[in-house]
């Protein structure tokens, strides 16, 4: 585990929490789960069957679990208790290039993992396997209502998880370009959950978490690339950090920070985007609400209005932007639109998700797609 404990003592370094997310299994003991002629498991490593459950598990959830129990036990023993904060159950396990296993042996694993962890490490949180919007109807609830040993898959976990991306395919683009589409997944994640309680299953106390959100428009998940500018990008990691925020999720992480292109937070103007708005965020009162507009499936679309406004501390400040602007460097020098927003009494101030500061006046302020803070 030496790789593992050199990425621990980094972390440790800088303060910065750790999650340790379970997602593949080792090809010594995994099954054939897509039959004798391979698997089409996806991974970047090139190892075979990682998707597919261990020899040891079986279908109904029976079985000994024995490879699996004693991986978790020595993560354990090598990092040691107290150092990873969170353990994630399983990466998207509603996938199948990341699972295809059957739902008892997800419980399964889940609930050996979780009784290892709250033994060894008890301060640890433990987080639901990730799902997406469109299966947290199917795989999550599923997965909650389960029962192996006696023990409810809802058990294992004190945090719900879902990543939020946006889905479906609007026209030629990946929808989740547009940063409003995470309310989608979001509604359709309280909709689960409402799902739960009226079986008796009460997951409303829960923190809920969005521990994996990006945009995506760069060419993955087969998707033309759709944003292209870095201002552009830099907007649109804002917002997504603002929504998140502004309904109340417990945490959220972008993927990733050390990524290839404009999409990638180190050292680009999206990265210090984050940075901005996080220093706002953190420590203080979000007040924002979903746009009055209901959602639909068919065209994965929020936009009843392209002004968005999310209060901070009861309006002490105010983030503003215009989700309809654009900015472009085609020809040779960033270009961006706008439109005037007239600003409540009482602010004097705007600071820009770059940093930058100027003073208020005239009751109207120009906003891009990039935010604007005023106070």
């Amino acid at each position: 585990m030496g790789p593992l404990k050199n990425y621990v003592s980094g972390a440790q370094q800088y303060g910065y929490d750790i999650i340790y997310t379970i997602g593949s299994v080792p090809t010594f003991i995994a099954s054939q789960c897509f039959g004798a002629g391979g698997d089409a498991c996806s991974n970047p490593t090139g190892w075979t069957n990682t998707c597919c459950p261990p020899t040891d598990v079986n279908a109904d959830g029976s079985g000994t679990d024995a490879t699996f129990k004693a991986f978790i036990t020595a993560l354990i023993t090598n990092i040691g208790p107290g150092v990873i904060k969170y353990y994630e159950l399983w990466n998207e396990q509603d996938s199948k290039n990341f699972w295809n296993g059957t739902i008892q042996q997800a419980v399964r694993m889940g609930q050996d993992a979780a009784a290892i962890i709250r033994s060894m490490d008890p301060t640890a949180q433990i987080l639901s396997p990730s799902f997406h919007g469109p299966t947290a109807s199917t795989f999550f609830v599923n997965y909650c209502t389960t029962v192996v040993n006696g023990i409810y898959g809802w058990q294992n976990f004190n945090i719900v998880n879902c990543h939020m991306y946006g889905f479906g395919v609007v026209g030629n683009q990946n929808p989740n370009v547009d940063p409003t589409n995470f309310y989608v997944p979001y509604n359709l994640t309280l909709e689960a959950l409402g799902v739960l309680l009226n079986d008796g299953i009460d997951l409303t106390g829960y923190p809920l978490w969005d521990s994996e959100h990006a945009d995506e428009s760069q060419g993955g998940s087969g998707y033309p690339a759709v944003i292209t500018d870095e201002y552009m990008m830099a907007g649109y990691v804002a917002v997504s950090s603002i929504l998140r925020a502004a309904v109340g999720l417990s945490k959220q992480v972008y993927f990733q920070w050390n990524d290839q292109g404009i999409q990638a937070l180190q050292s680009t103007p999206a990265g210090t985007a984050w940075n901005t708005v996080a220093n706002i965020l953190i420590g203080n009162r979000i007040n924002g609400s979903i746009p009055n507009t209901g959602y639909s499936l068919g065209n994965n679309n929020y936009l009843a209005s392209s002004v968005y406004t999310v209060t901070v501390n009861n309006g002490v400040g105010l983030f503003v932007w215009d989700q309809q602007q654009t900015c472009s460097a085609a020809s040779g020098s960033e270009v961006c639109t706008y439109s005037s927003f007239a600003y409540p009494n009482g602010f004097t101030k705007w600071n820009d998700i770059f940093g930058n500061t100027g003073a208020l006046s005239g009751g109207t302020v120009n906003i891009g797609c990039c935010p604007l803070y005023l106070h």
